[in-house]
């Protein structure tokens, strides 16, 4: 069998695992109290309303009543949410998935897909398609990622976009071609736009380039790039905002003056969120045993390993990267674990494909154990792929709430 017809089948069976399990009876699920994702899709209601009043009455000069008459017939809530990467995404997502409150809810499963595809290409760049088939799977069954790709948080893109530009990092590191870092800096900033607790993240990685450029003794023309491409989503977001702001102030929009541009929103967002309490504290294990919990014993021994397989490995050859990844896990780690509030458990998503990406990386070229942990990793698959199945059955009769 040739290697193209081996990728084409492993390539089908990671995406079909995939769908299925992020998906199947998803349009049954419904939202749930307490969940920001019923914000979202009213979000989304509203602004494809506005879009859709925008190309008809004035681009196609259709008499259908005004604004505010077509926004509550068609639309949801008018407001930002602070996350406002969820307005292009959910934009494109309505006309994909149609306008209805599912639109969240597709768009965020569809983002878990591709996560997925986007970790199984990561590690097939390192000429392994056994582990990375392996890995991937292992990934597709994660019950916490799995969990919130169907819940419609904008945590999912957020998750997605870091994962994009530790990617690209990675390929600029070592084409040290200005364009990866560029487009590095715009897959981060974009992912803050959908959730600022990538924040953490976003700091480590601007560090690390900073010593890297010190000790290179490279120019810092580099780190300015990263920082203007990392701020130019959130800038133009801010400018759409506040032209709508503008417009619907001049147009007698309801409820505009309660209407946040995102900078507006955000500070007030992290003002709430540092005065929050801690309604979730457990003790200083909490975050851990739940991440223990969600995806199992077997998962978290295989990262230790592989963490230590690349710190020592990484010694002699490819420290750069190796360390890189283990520092974009573990400082933040350690951040989140200080920090307790019920924000952290979703915040938690963008730690499971880096963990697996890690545990890829370190089983990468291990020859003494190979069999032995190929036989754990298909166990997980198994196991996981089981437990994960409940997701199936979730059901919430308040999308009549919603609606009203």
């Amino acid at each position: 069998m040739s290697k193209i017809v081996k990728f084409f089948i492993t390539f089908v069976c990671i995406l079909i695992v995939s769908l299925v399990f992020r998906f199947y009876n998803l349009d049954k699920r419904g939202f749930y109290p307490g969940s920001d994702a019923a914000v979202y899709a009213n979000l989304i209601k509203t602004y494809r309303a506005a879009t859709d009043f925008t190309i008809r009455k004035i681009i196609l000069k259709e008499n259908i009543g005004n604004i505010n008459e077509y926004l509550f017939e068609n639309g949801g809530q008018f407001g930002t949410a602070a996350k406002d990467g969820v307005i292009p995404i959910g934009l494109i997502g309505s006309f994909i998935f149609g306008n209805n409150l599912n639109t969240i809810l597709y768009s965020s499963a569809a983002f878990g897909v591709f996560t997925i595809i986007l970790l199984f290409f990561i590690l097939l760049k390192r000429d392994n398609l056994s582990l990375s088939v392996s890995i991937a799977l292992l990934f597709a069954v994660s019950p916490y990622h799995i969990g919130f790709s169907r819940e419609g948080l904008t945590v999912t893109f957020s998750s997605f976009f870091l994962l994009m530009s530790i990617y690209l990092y990675l390929k600029y590191r070592e084409s040290n071609a200005l364009k990866h870092l560029s487009l590095c800096g715009l897959f981060l900033g974009f992912g803050f736009l959908c959730h600022y607790n990538i924040a953490p993240f976003i700091f480590v990685l601007f560090i690390y380039e900073f010593f890297h450029i010190c000790s290179n003794r490279k120019n810092l023309k580099n780190i300015l790039f990263l920082f203007v491409f990392s701020i130019l989503p959130l800038v133009l977001m801010d400018l759409f905002t506040r032209a709508i702001k503008f417009y619907g102030t001049i147009v007698h929009i309801k409820m505009i003056t309660y209407y946040n541009p995102y900078f507006n929103g955000l500070f007030k967002q992290l003002v709430e969120v540092k005065g929050g309490g801690s309604d979730i504290y457990e003790g200083p294990l909490y975050y851990l045993s739940n991440f223990l919990y969600h995806e199992g014993i077997i998962p978290f021994i295989l990262f230790i390993i592989s963490a230590v397989l690349i710190i020592r490995k990484g010694v002699k050859v490819n420290a750069g990267t190796g360390y890189f990844l283990i520092s974009m896990f573990l400082f933040p780690f350690i951040y989140f674990f200080k920090l307790q509030h019920t924000i952290t458990d979703r915040a938690m998503l963008s730690f499971v494909p880096l963990g697996y990406l890690i545990i890829g990386f370190g089983l990468n070229g291990l020859v003494g154990y190979k069999k032995l942990f190929f036989s754990l990793i298909i166990i997980v698959i198994i196991l996981n792929g089981f437990r994960s199945l409940d997701y199936f059955n979730y059901r919430s009769n308040f999308e009549q709430a919603v609606n009203y």
